[in-house]
């Protein structure tokens, strides 16, 4: 990339925060394994970032993973409570596999995320 892409896409993306960044670039790279000349990289990252549909969910939790599985921290208290649910320990699991284990964390957080508060089912962004 040169400078004046690189500052054009700055320009671009400016608006989103950290989070929303790493979301859709996360999500961007899962879904486009090859890139063609006429993929609008900046538009699919920011359809990501901001988008309210079922990837933007997966995003959600993948992020939370990620700083849970790194840190066991997290301000998201959704993922709390999947961290709560599982047993908030990865290590007591018999597998070391992180793929399996941000799976399960993900399905989790999705169905956790639906039922809101209570556990009384919320209607899920559209």
């Amino acid at each position: 990339m040169t400078q004046k892409q690189v500052q054009v896409w700055s320009e671009l993306l400016k608006d989103l925060t950290n989070e929303q960044f790493i979301r859709g670039v996360t999500l961007f790279c899962r879904d486009h394994l090859e890139i063609y000349p006429n993929t609008n990289i900046v538009a699919n990252i920011r359809k990501y970032a901001i988008g309210d549909d079922e990837a933007d969910r997966h995003g959600d939790a993948m992020v939370a993973f990620q700083g849970l599985w790194n840190t066991r921290k997290t301000e998201d208290p959704i993922a709390m409570e999947v961290y709560r649910i599982i047993g908030e320990n990865y290590g007591q699991c018999k597998t070391n596999d992180r793929s399996w284990h941000e799976k399960r964390f993900v399905e989790i957080y999705i169905n956790t995320e639906a039922k809101g508060d209570h556990g009384t089912q919320k209607q899920l962004k559209a």
